[in-house]
């Protein structure tokens, strides 16, 4: 009897064991939804979906996918809920926009305070406090639209492991809108003691304080447009900060000026926070573009309570500064300044207030281009003097900063280890001085140098649920194509592109006529499903508004991307058929496909997240001969985007 109540137990034990494992499997990928018609006492699927962010943050696990239905929703978004490391929450709008409006209430748009979670494609407005909060570790927001926030739009606090990604940020700090706070203001972005972030491919601008301010370790401030904020556009006062290929820029009457003046372009400081201390060191400033601000690069002292402050082991390098109303570069001085290298930067200011520097002790300058001598204290014999010929008048574009064959920058730097420019194009064999390499300079396919400081987790693929794109006139189904490369690597930085000699390279200007543009040519093995030509193939031809985006998950590690509408590529090819690969999420739109000069259909590249390699096959055939694809974007916002990443031909 006891050996038979046993075996029972025990059969009873192992069936529960079995069965909690498969709960635990099931809500570690389960797929909740949220609609402003829902019902919280529905199971939250995508017919029957959740009414309330709350509601389904109790739910949510490792692995756990939370779609949110287009519409307005007044409730804080919250997320409590950690992921792990194989096994992110994933947040992400589904079938539209996705509007989080507070409504002015003193309360958070969204917070997350978890682990292992990513937030995309949300737009957050009317928080009277901050409208995104991170904190905790391994935290990734993508593609938000932030606008309209008392204090902070996108702040991370006491985090580490964080990236702020391709969002764009205004109207943030209204705190401050009526510009009379002294100090204290809030920022665009935000960081507060957190270690290892990346803030890329941002657009920070009009907000009430700083675009950008970081105070932490780590920090890589990689590929944003930030410019017209009120205190600073990008402020660090971090140990071992990263900050490369921005485009900072100012302009004249924007409203957002400081006591007359606009804000100062990238600037550093050391400024007293209980328990910090004078941390700024090793930082790098490196192939930004900064024009028509207060200054172009400042240091800006240490706060008189701090003991060791001053410019240590920084480096800056490959700047273009051009146009500031007050020096374009200027360091304070202060007593333990030393081991900096300021090198290969164009320096041009057209009251020739070129520099700032207190005192010369512990900074090296070599290479640099000076639009007039500088102190003698300043120069060195390698440098080089005069006006920067650029290949057009420098304006808010970073294009115009290109320098021209006959410009002193061409060949004038010196190879410091930094591999490559703004554009992320390799430099080399010869070193242009500037931002913008001119002379036989090559699409680089990797991330800057290898200095930099990365975050180390990154959100797998696992977590994406991307959607199937609409494809109009004619309907066939898109698909996604196996990624080349694994995306578990810190995306590089989207650079614009910029017309070269070398036949990699994407033109700025469009061949006048059809029997102008290259016909394709075999470089890529043929498979059965056809022969591969990627983006940077000389036989695609580019007209202006286009930009080359480094990234690892798409074909040949980059595709081309334009915001620009009516902008066009056109592709000449021998074959009878063929597929569009393109990079698709939720900022973008249409693209209209003509083919020898006839619209044989409308590519819809909006998908609910950000995905990579994804095919469109025409369904027909043509006769065997040379045909001529042309794909021309068409939208109706400037804050859109369409893409071709490769065409594949049969």
């Amino acid at each position: 009897m006891n050996k038979t109540i046993y075996r029972i137990a025990s059969l009873i034990m192992v069936l529960v064991m079995i069965l909690g494992n498969a709960i635990h499997t099931q809500a570690a990928g389960s797929v909740y939804y949220v609609s402003p018609t829902g019902n919280d006492a529905n199971p939250g699927t995508s017919s029957a979906p959740f009414k309330t962010f709350a509601k389904a943050n109790s739910m949510l696990s490792a692995g756990s996918t939370l779609n949110i239905y287009a519409g307005v929703y007044n409730e804080q978004l919250k997320i409590s809920k950690s992921g792990s490391s194989s096994a992110w929450i994933t947040v992400k709008p589904l079938s539209g926009t996705v509007v989080i409006d507070m409504k002015n209430a003193v309360t958070m748009g969204v917070s997350v305070n978890a682990s292992y979670v990513t937030v995309g494609g949300l737009e957050v407005r009317n928080s009277g406090d901050i409208c995104v909060n991170l904190v905790g570790s391994n935290l990734t927001v993508d593609g938000l639209l932030i606008h309209e926030c008392a204090s902070h739009g996108i702040q991370t606090n006491n985090s580490s492991q964080i990236k702020i990604l391709n969002s764009r940020v205004y109207h943030a700090a209204l705190s401050n809108a009526s510009r009379t706070a002294s100090s204290g203001w809030p920022s665009g972005i935000k960081v507060r003691v957190t270690d290892n972030v990346l803030i890329q491919g941002n657009i920070v601008y009009n907000n009430y304080g700083e675009g950008l301010g970081t105070r932490g370790t780590n920090i890589t401030i990689r590929g944003n447009t930030v410019y017209d904020n009120f205190s600073v556009n990008i402020y660090t006062n971090s140990e071992n900060a990263l900050i490369e290929r921005n485009f900072v820029y100012c302009t004249p009457n924007s409203g957002y000026e400081r006591d007359g003046l606009p804000a100062a372009g990238i600037s550093m400081g050391e400024e007293y926070f209980d328990g910090w201390g004078a941390r700024l060191k090793n930082a790098k400033v490196l192939n930004n573009i900064v024009a028509f601000c207060k200054h172009g690069v400042r240091y800006n002292g240490a706060d008189d309570r701090l003991t060791g402050g001053g410019l240590k082991n920084a480096t800056i390098a490959y700047n273009t500064l051009y146009g500031s109303l007050n020096s374009a570069l200027a360091i304070v001085y202060e007593s333990a300044q030393s081991g900096s290298l300021i090198a290969n930067n164009i320096i041009w200011q057209a009251q020739d207030k070129l520099t700032s520097i207190d005192n010369p002790v512990g900074l090296t300058f070599q290479n640099n281009l000076w639009k007039v001598l500088p102190a003698t204290t300043l120069r060195s014999a390698t440098d080089k003097l005069g006006d920067p010929k650029f290949v057009s008048t420098p304006g808010y574009t970073p294009e115009s900063f290109r320098p021209s064959s006959s410009s002193p920058a061409a060949a004038g730097a010196a190879d410091i280890g930094i591999a490559n420019d703004f554009f992320a194009r390799q430099r080399g064999p010869a070193f242009d001085i500037g931002a913008i390499q001119f002379s036989n300079g090559m699409l680089s396919t990797t991330s800057q140098t290898t200095a930099t400081p990365t975050p180390a987790a990154i959100q797998p693929t696992n977590t994406q649920v991307p959607s199937t794109p609409t494809i109009i006139a004619p309907t066939v189904t898109a698909q996604s194509i196996s990624p080349t490369v694994t995306s578990t690597s810190i995306p590089p930085t989207p650079t614009l592109i910029s017309p070269t000699s070398t036949s990699t390279s994407i033109p700025t200007q469009p061949a006048a006529t059809s029997t102008a543009q290259p016909q394709a040519t075999q470089q890529s093995a043929p498979s059965s499903q056809g022969t591969t030509y990627d983006n940077k193939n000389s036989a695609f031809v580019y007209s202006t508004g286009w930009a080359e985006e480094i990234k690892s998950a798409a074909v040949g590690g980059s595709f081309a991307r334009t915001a620009t509408n009516n902008s066009s590529v056109t592709f000449k090819f021998t074959g009878q058929s063929f597929s569009v690969v393109y990079k698709g999420g939720p900022s973008y739109r249409k693209m209209n496909v003509y083919v020898d000069g006839t619209l044989v259909a409308t590519i819809d590249e909006r998908r609910d997240v950000s995905t990579y390699q994804v095919r469109w096959d025409y369904p027909g055939q043509f006769p065997l001969g040379q045909h001529t694809l042309k794909l021309v974007f068409v939208t109706t916002s400037s804050s859109t985007n369409g893409s071709i990443d490769a065409v594949i031909v049969r």
